[in-house]
């Protein structure tokens, strides 16, 4: 069994299937880790929506760029599994 992190990411996402968002994220965020030693800070674009990857109580947030808020509003975010990403401490 695969180990899987909670992610929020934007609702405007929500008309795509949560595993394949899953899968999407994962390949997007190992890239990014791949190029920085870090996950923080990766972008994805979905459709007209860019989200920056944040951490929020150990959560990743994929907060929507034009987002201001501290942290994730349930009413504009969904949550969904991404599987674990490789990492040197892994």
């Amino acid at each position: 069994m695969l180990h899987q992190h909670l992610c929020w990411v934007p609702s405007t996402w929500d008309e795509y299937p949560s595993d394949f968002m899953g899968l999407v994220l994962h390949g997007e965020v190992s890239a990014y880790y791949r190029q920085t030693n870090k996950i923080e800070g990766t972008k994805v674009r979905v459709d007209d929506t860019v989200a920056v990857l944040r951490i929020y109580r150990n959560q990743i947030w994929m907060k929507n760029e034009k987002d201001n808020h501290k942290r994730p509003d349930r009413r504009a975010y969904t949550g969904i599994f991404m599987p674990c990403i490789k990492t040197s401490e892994s």
